[in-house]
């Protein structure tokens, strides 16, 4: 047995996973952000501690120059830090587009 608090929030603590099956995301109250299939208070949004396992509450948050992303967050050219894992996933998550070099993001098919 796990606590009721581990189930659903975007780790597998149970070796099968079962913890992270069927879980349905509710709304999220005003004030509040969607992390996992919980959600978090708003003002843990963009506080530099990753409090969700995916990192969104950490992801688009404006940092100023000479600054570092917590919790290892790429920083867009424009100063927006998303996810680590962001970087070259094919995806443009900086909306400068800084996250997808082209030079750095080469794939092999």
């Amino acid at each position: 047995c796990i606590s009721r608090s581990l189930t659903c929030n975007g780790h597998a603590d149970c070796e099968d996973a079962s913890d992270e099956t069927d879980c349905r995301r509710r709304p999220c109250p005003t004030g509040s952000f969607p992390c996992g299939a919980h959600c978090i208070s708003g003002m843990f949004i963009c506080d530099g501690i990753q409090h969700c396992a995916d990192g969104s509450d950490e992801a688009r948050c404006q940092v100023e120059d000479g600054e570092e992303c917590p919790g290892n967050g790429f920083k867009c050219n424009d100063g927006t830090c998303v996810p680590e894992h962001s970087f070259c996933n094919s995806i443009f998550d900086c909306s400068d587009g800084s996250d997808e070099p082209e030079q750095s993001c080469k794939r092999e098919y």
